[in-house]
């Protein structure tokens, strides 16, 4: 059984300080190619913030960098030894090129339309050796996985939360824009 869950919470918004707000003007006047933060294997440029404080679309570089955020907080609360052993989840967090690699376009014959009418397909071959690399087998090492995806168009990010070894196999989707 599969089910699926839109979940939204309530979120206190603070505004800004005078002073926080011209912080914010002065790195935002930064060239966009300048790399404001490089951590992870990622360097976060200028113009992912400028997304972020315009509200536009956010770029892979975004959204991995927040999955990498979320697993260096997971890896700090296992090894937090005051938590009960339930609290302290095995987690496994997929990049923003998984979804797209698993559900892979394919191109059609000659005539060609507008790739927005591709149809998309199931490959797990493209995936297949990814978590093999970090040496994870899913179905027991790991309590919830965390897949970022895209609408089928492109303009909105999903956080998606597979639990996999719940007999329901629940699958919960996070929308941001809802919060």
């Amino acid at each position: 059984m599969l089910c699926v869950r839109s979940v939204s919470q309530p979120h206190k918004k603070t505004p800004l300080s005078e002073d926080q707000l011209k912080g914010v003007a002065t790195l935002l006047k930064q060239p966009e190619e300048k790399i404001i933060l490089s951590a992870y294997n990622i360097d976060l440029k200028q113009a992912s913030l400028n997304r972020l404080w315009t509200r536009r679309w956010l770029d892979d570089e975004s959204i991995n960098f927040y999955m990498e955020l979320l697993r260096e907080r997971q890896l700090r609360n296992i090894a937090d030894s005051t938590k009960p052993a339930d609290q302290r989840y095995r987690c496994y967090f997929h990049n923003s090129f998984f979804y797209a690699k698993l559900y892979e376009a394919v191109r059609p014959p000659p005539p060609v339309p507008p790739e927005s009418q591709w149809k998309k397909v199931y490959n797990y071959a493209n995936v297949k050796r990814w978590t093999k690399r970090a040496k994870v087998k899913i179905l027991e090492d790991v309590d919830l996985m965390f897949i970022p995806t895209h609408t089928l168009n492109k303009t909105h990010w999903y956080e998606c939360l597979l639990i996999p070894y719940n007999a329901a196999s629940d699958l919960c989707v996070w929308d941001g824009a809802v919060v």
